[in-house]
């Protein structure tokens, strides 16, 4: 299936270009992120980081496993922190 992605974390994503990628049909947010690193020739990220990141499909958030259903926005990005 096709799904849209959205970063907002080059930090931790590096150069995964926004754009329309093929995802499993029902995967997870971020499976899909992992598949869509995949296809880009991008190494996965470590554990320590993906558990970091925000998820959000078709702008309301997600946990990393929602699964995804076809033509869905999924934005990937980190938490704010400061103060």
């Amino acid at each position: 299936m096709t799904i849209r992605l959205k970063t907002v974390c080059p930090e931790f994503l590096g150069q995964l270009p926004d754009g329309e990628y093929e995802v499993a049909e029902g995967c997870a947010a971020a499976q899909a992120l992992t598949a869509c690193m995949e296809q880009a020739g991008l190494a996965s990220l470590p554990e320590a980081q993906r558990t970091k990141l925000l998820y959000m499909r078709n702008g309301r958030h997600v946990k990393p496993s929602e699964p995804l259903c076809a033509g869905d926005r999924l934005t990937v990005l980190r938490p704010l922190t400061g103060g």
